[in-house]
């Protein structure tokens, strides 16, 4: 039940609305309480500032967060002056007093023919699986260790390294570009390799890099947005306006 609640949910977005207050407001109670009842929206907060109402949407993936945006549409452009959305990379929460924090480690010791050699975490370009082992690559050569994906994802750190399939962990500052084609996202590597990124890790490959700015070229990600009436223009003439 956790695991499928973790991948309705998988992409989280913040998204912010500042109300045009000439609005009827029987129209924008209707509209808060129709965001607080939905079934992905997570949080929602009422406030006063820049902005006027703030929510988190919980969806499986970017495909669906448009959709459920086009939606709404119509009601934003009737009812909102501008909307942003953010994309949450990461949450952090403060462990209860007392409770160790435990660090990624810097090294990893592995089989070798006279023993056991140690591979600096930061040395490890990629980790791949090859049935009940895992194939530790680094500059010049690979080793095998008896282990799963997802062991080495723990041991290395969600920091340095992401999943971006069920067989395949890369360190995150080796992604030079994210190619959205036919459907299917790829991650390209500054050495020019060229690696699938499974629709099942997609979200999570998204949001770290969206997160991360400027190291990943993050292409062909976005589809049509709605169109929000500026203040003060006929509603014939819209401005598109970027969530």
């Amino acid at each position: 039940m956790e695991n499928s609640k973790s991948a309705e949910h998988a992409l989280r977005v913040i998204i912010c609305f500042s109300f045009d207050h000439r609005a009827p407001v029987d129209e924008l109670r209707t509209f808060k309480r129709k965001l607080i009842e939905s079934s992905f929206v997570l949080h929602s907060i009422e406030l006063s500032g820049t902005f006027d109402f703030i929510i988190e949407v919980g969806v499986p993936d970017l495909q669906t967060y448009h959709e459920k945006m086009e939606e709404l549409s119509e009601t934003l452009q009737k009812l909102v002056l501008r909307y942003e959305a953010s994309f949450v990379c990461k949450r952090f929460a403060k462990p209860p007093p007392g409770t160790s924090v435990s660090k990624p480690p810097e090294e990893i010791w592995v089989p070798c023919e006279q023993g056991l050699r140690r591979v600096e975490a930061a040395d490890i370009n990629m980790v791949t699986a090859e049935r009940d082992y895992v194939r530790i690559h680094v500059a010049g050569g690979s080793y095998l260790l008896h282990s799963t994906i997802g062991g080495m994802l723990d041991k290395l750190g969600s920091d340095s390294f992401v999943r971006i399939h069920r067989s395949t962990i890369v360190r995150r500052d080796l992604i030079e570009q994210l190619l959205h084609e036919n459907r299917r996202w790829t991650a390209r590597l500054v050495d020019g390799s060229m690696h699938r990124i499974s629709k099942s890790h997609a979200s999570a490959v998204l949001q770290s890099s969206a997160g991360r700015g400027a190291p990943s070229d993050i292409r062909n990600a976005s589809s049509p947005r709605p169109k929000v009436r500026r203040p003060g223009t006929p509603r014939g003439y819209e401005a598109a306006r970027r969530p």
